[in-house]
């Protein structure tokens, strides 16, 4: 399945090449049906609530779901596979309670029948068979995002489809079934398409940015909520002749409390930063070169050095690794290094999660080609810059674990402070909720609300900000326990 798309983006941002130190393991595959089996996307959650993050993959050529349940360790039990049907060929996978019983469901993009398959969880890590809604049309979903846009505490599904240049919105009815919604033109059609959520603007609402390409235009989209499910389309940034974006992500880059957005350039061996303006729209691309013939696929965000801010992780489809670009206080991203997928693996989509419990994110990739997923655990800490949270203020959370509302406490904010930005990351890396509260030197509390939160761990990031809007210091990242 390797793409053979154009030569490096004119202008790429390129930087030195040598590894900070040796952070992940080597990778472990673990089979999900063999090289028939295709997977192309992978998604993280704790399926059987042992307090484990399992794997799910999407096997497009078999047209299964797979399951593999964590050991324990970081390791899993051999993949257990649920048929979708024939010609209903997965492209995409992800994980959300839709009928909220506490376990998280299965969510997958049926790409060549047009559909939308629910597979619910049997409240022990195996799930029921596939339950399909159809798109209608010419559709090949491509890729998908599962998230309550509507404030009634049920995950919606949204996809991004390839055949008819659309986002289409499918809407819980409140007992784990969906009915269409919403459709948005979002490119022209046909065109390869892929979707991401962020809260863009900082109202509180869940935004969508969609990036997309064909042969003639290559864009990032951006859907801002009206805080009532349906969204306006917003402004559309141009990425340039040649470009291809394939992957999507959304999360603070730039440090400065904002959601950005991170793309992989598929053909211009790059991943692109559109950074986010503090009010929803974002600044022009800045190009990170991959390597030649390196071919991104796919882009996740998450605080790979535990410094509190999130680094950018790639997969490359045509050299077989995953990079890792490292924060750093000020300037741009840096190279982390790189770690192998395996011989003609191929690596699509790629997740983060902590696997084995040892307070760090670990990696997990659909390999396409080898019919594996890969595993590459936190090994050590990175030799990075000097972090802004070796600073003065301290944040404290009470109770923790809790079931409901908790009180954030933080003390020794420096001269300076006006705002507090808040961020909890799930599990996954995601960004699920963000605030921003009003500071002064000294002492702040206030109360967090996490009834809109599903179960589960989570990692609070806090930024203090002064008048201007500019970073103060960074608080060290507080992990909470929500049950």
């Amino acid at each position: 399945m390797r793409f053979s798309f154009g030569s490096l983006v004119a202008g790429a941002l390129l930087l030195p090449t040598s590894v900070l130190a040796q952070h992940f393991s080597t990778v472990a595959a673990y089979s999900v049906g063999g090289i028939g089996s295709n997977p192309r996307g992978v998604a993280i959650s704790d399926f059987n609530q042992d307090g484990y993050l399992d794997v799910a993959t999407a096997n497009f050529s078999d047209a299964t779901a797979g399951v593999l349940l964590n050991q324990g360790q970081g390791t899993f039990s051999p993949i257990v596979r649920y048929p979708l049907g024939s010609g209903h060929n997965p492209h995409d996978v992800a994980a959300g309670d839709v009928n909220q019983d506490g376990y998280p469901d299965l969510v997958l993009t049926e790409y060549i029948s047009n559909q939308v398959g629910v597979l619910l969880n049997q409240r022990d890590g195996t799930f029921a068979p596939v339950v399909q809604y159809t798109l209608g049309g010419t559709q090949y979903a491509e890729s998908l995002v599962v998230t309550d846009i509507n404030h009634d505490h049920y995950p919606d599904v949204l996809t991004a489809n390839l055949g008819s240049g659309t986002l289409q919105v499918l809407l819980n009815q409140g007992n784990g079934t969906l009915r269409l919604g919403d459709s948005y033109a979002v490119a022209p059609s046909p065109a390869f398409i892929s979707l991401t959520t962020g809260d863009f603007n900082h109202d509180g609402e869940p935004d969508l940015a969609v990036a997309s390409f064909n042969n003639l235009s290559a864009t990032v989209q951006v859907l801002l909520n009206q805080r009532s499910g349906h969204f306006t389309l917003g402004r559309t940034y141009a990425l340039g002749a040649g470009r291809q974006p394939y992957g999507l992500a959304a999360g603070d880059v730039t440090r400065d409390g904002y959601p950005d957005l991170v793309v992989g350039d598929l053909a211009g061996n790059a991943f692109l930063v559109l950074g986010n303006q503090q009010d929803g729209t974002f600044s022009p691309a800045v190009a990170y070169a991959t390597g030649a013939g390196s071919q991104p696929f796919a882009v996740a965000l998450s605080d790979i050095d535990s410094d509190g801010w999130v680094e950018v992780v790639t997969s490359h489809i045509g050299a077989n690794t995953l990079g890792v670009w490292l924060n750093q206080p000020t300037g741009p991203l840096l190279p982390g290094g790189r770690w192998a997928t395996g011989p003609n693996s191929e690596p699509s989509r790629l997740a983060t999660g902590d696997l084995n419990q040892d307070g760090r994110p670990d990696l997990v990739v659909a390999n396409s080609a080898s019919g594996t997923i890969g595993v590459l655990l936190s090994a050590s800490v990175l030799a990075t810059q000097p972090s802004a949270d070796l600073a003065q203020a301290q944040a404290t959370v009470f109770p923790n674990p809790t079931a409901g509302p908790l009180v954030l406490t933080v003390t020794g904010l420096p001269a300076g402070a006006r705002r507090l930005d808040g961020m909890l990351l799930d599990a996954t890396g995601r960004a699920a909720a963000s605030f921003s509260w009003a500071a002064v030197p000294g002492q702040l509390q206030g109360t967090l609300a996490t009834a809109s939160l599903v179960p589960g761990l989570y990692m609070l990031r806090l930024s203090v900000l002064n008048a201007q809007g500019t970073l103060v210091e960074t608080l060290s990242t507080q992990r909470l326990n929500l049950y």
